[in-house]
């Protein structure tokens, strides 16, 4: 009941923007719409933080909290101690997953440098590439020229340019921007919430590739690296299935926040 429940909730709470045509049937991009808001709710909401708190969570929160006040007004000394631990053990994991992380790279020795992968065109799977665009018009004409110079034949790869309805500036730049064959503009629907996740999974239901890569308006993909990516998946075989590609900031000494990042790189 629970879960039958939880689902009703997510169907009435989620799918702004998505309505039913006048037949009373949801058109194709409404359907769309509908999944990139609210499909892991409909299909597993266990997994969605869509329909809130479980019961069970609810009376545990509340119970902690209660115990949390009682404690403070009877032994505060002693609450405050132990309040203080639990907050501790976040931090102790995450310091515990960090020094397993870098024993198992120091451990592990140099790996062998991959090398660009040179099948014929024919044999190259087709590579779909997602570019979510929100406010980003004076970033197009770098971003097309960093796209256009990637090393992999166009009729084997797909470039969705992903903008929200309502951000006409930008779409009056790719309009301006001399696309190649291979690259076409994704219209996502206004509707709620208005975020980078929701617009990438609508333009995922419309990719055609084997493999998908996601770009930010402000990267620069290096030539080969799709081919490096796919040498690295096909090498590892099924043990490996998504890849994180090495940050190279360009203002790394802009600010404390740019070092920081820029410090982390060794260990993308």
């Amino acid at each position: 009941m629970q879960r039958a429940r939880s689902t009703a909730e997510a169907r009435g709470r989620i799918g702004a923007g998505a309505g039913p045509s006048p037949s009373g049937e949801l058109s194709a991009e409404d359907r769309r719409l509908l999944d990139a808001v609210s499909g892991l709710a409909l299909r597993a909401p266990e997994f969605s933080a869509a329909i809130g708190l479980w019961d069970w969570q609810r009376n545990a929160l509340v119970g902690l909290l209660a115990a949390t006040v009682g404690g403070a007004l009877l032994a505060p000394e002693p609450t405050l101690i132990v309040l203080l631990a639990v907050l501790a053990i976040p931090f102790v994991l995450v310091v515990v997953l960090r020094a397993a992380a870098l024993w198992h790279v120091l451990g592990r020795g140099p790996e062998p440098a991959l090398k660009p992968l040179r099948w014929g065109d024919n044999e190259l799977p087709v590579y779909t590439v997602l570019v979510p665009l929100f406010r980003e018009a004076r970033a197009v004409p770098h971003l097309i020229g960093a796209l256009s110079a990637i090393d992999y034949p166009t009729d084997r790869l797909e470039v969705l340019l992903i903008v929200e309805s309502i951000d006409a500036e930008t779409q009056a730049a790719l309009a301006q921007a001399g696309l190649g064959r291979h690259m076409r503009v994704v219209i996502v629907p206004d509707g709620t919430p208005r975020t980078r996740p929701r617009a990438l999974q609508y333009a995922l239901q419309l990719a055609r590739g084997d493999y998908v890569v996601v770009y930010d308006a402000e990267d620069r993909p290096e030539p080969d690296q799709l081919r490096l990516a796919l040498a690295a998946l096909r090498a590892d075989g099924e043990r490996l299935g998504c890849l994180q590609a090495r940050l190279n900031v360009y203002n790394a000494r802009a600010s404390w926040v740019t070092r920081g990042i820029m410090a982390q790189t060794p260990l993308c």
